[in-house]
């Protein structure tokens, strides 16, 4: 019997090894997605973690960085879901004139000729809407237990920073080509660029939108302006969900097309000029990855781990890309879908400056 090529056969075994783990990824959603976040956590607070050490002591230390997170990811989800449950009880309260518009809409199509019987359905029923937003707030409302493990992944691996970097040190020490440290502090370094960069960039986007929406009139605006804010961090998909949201919403409020283009179309211009010129341009080349990339990685993980997945996703992919980069069998997939004249970081410097 011959056998197939070696070649093959370990394209095969990788394919198949690869397909195990994001299909154990996907059914161990409910552990994995919690690590996850409590790893973006630990990237985004190891810095003040390590300088409050130095003038407090590790066990104070630790206590106010965990007390801190605490106060700030409740407060985060707790504006979103304010902001959430505030759209969804205005949508509420005047689905009839939800319905309203969607009988204009048809009645207007039909006016100028134009049928869509096989896109639209003859009379608009309260639970496209209704559903999806009880689905999603319901969602919200039970993420405690959710929480719960991602705080206490959080809090194990603050107390684990010091030793998982002593033990990373002495795996440099017997096999120095491998630069662990380098890799993770390049990893975190960028996951806070990054995070850092869309909450400035974001912020300023709400409060622009927030500005127009107070000018047209729109009701619930600084709701709408929170939602904007944190469906930014979900790029591509976030700005596509408000768009759909306000165009809905709009045109039950209005019940004018102008209106409703004002509204939709300002704010999705907003966001467009937001992240697609102002973002790059203070980014520069330090995050340069390939937009269908990011479209990509947002997707996938929306569908291996749902929303977590979603707000995961690009950071995920900018691990992933930063390993590959250190790895000169993978270097080219880095090399593929991120800006190869990007300044080198500390995983090529001197050794000195990457031990230090």
């Amino acid at each position: 019997m011959t056998l197939p090529p070696q070649p093959l056969v370990s394209v095969a075994l990788g394919v198949l090894a690869t397909l195990a783990v994001l299909g154990l990824l996907h059914v161990g959603s409910s552990v994995f997605a919690p690590f996850a976040f409590a790893l973006l956590l630990l990237a985004l607070t190891a810095p003040i973690m390590a300088a409050l050490e130095v003038r407090l002591g590790r066990v104070p230390a630790f206590i106010v960085t965990l007390v801190v997170t605490i106060v700030v990811v409740f407060l985060f989800a707790s504006l979103a879901l304010w902001a959430g449950r505030g759209i969804a009880g205005w949508i509420t309260a005047n689905i009839d004139r939800l319905a309203a518009a969607y009988r204009a809409l048809d009645d207007a199509l039909s006016d100028l000729n134009l049928r869509f019987d096989a896109l639209l359905p003859d009379r608009f029923e309260a639970r496209w809407i209704l559903g999806p937003l009880t689905t999603t707030l319901s969602r919200l409302q039970s993420f405690g237990g959710f929480a719960i493990l991602v705080l206490t992944f959080f809090a194990l691996g603050l107390l684990e920073i010091g030793p998982m970097t002593r033990r990373l040190a002495r795996i440099e020490a017997r096999q120095p080509t491998l630069r662990l440290r380098a890799i993770v502090r390049e990893i975190a370094g960028k996951i806070r660029f990054n995070l850092g960069l869309w909450a400035v960039v974001g912020l300023a986007d709400a409060t622009l939108c927030y500005l127009l929406f107070r000018l047209i009139g729109l009701d619930q605006p600084f709701a709408w302006a929170i939602l904007i804010y944190v469906l930014n961090f979900i790029p591509f998909l976030g700005p596509l969900i408000v768009a759909v949201l306000l165009t809905a919403f709009a045109a039950a409020q209005f019940g004018n097309l102008g209106m409703v283009l004002l509204a939709t179309g300002g704010t999705s211009l907003v966001n467009f000029v937001m992240g697609s010129y102002v973002q790059p341009l203070i980014a520069g080349r330090a995050i340069a990855i390939s937009p269908i990339l990011l479209l990509f990685s947002v997707l996938f993980w929306a569908l291996i781990w749902g929303l977590a997945g979603a707000f995961l996703g690009v950071s995920m992919t900018i691990a992933i890309l930063t390993i590959c980069r250190a790895t000169p069998a993978l270097r080219w997939i880095a090399d593929l879908f991120m800006d190869v004249g990007q300044p080198e970081t500390g995983l090529r410097s001197d050794p000195a400056a990457r031990d230090g």
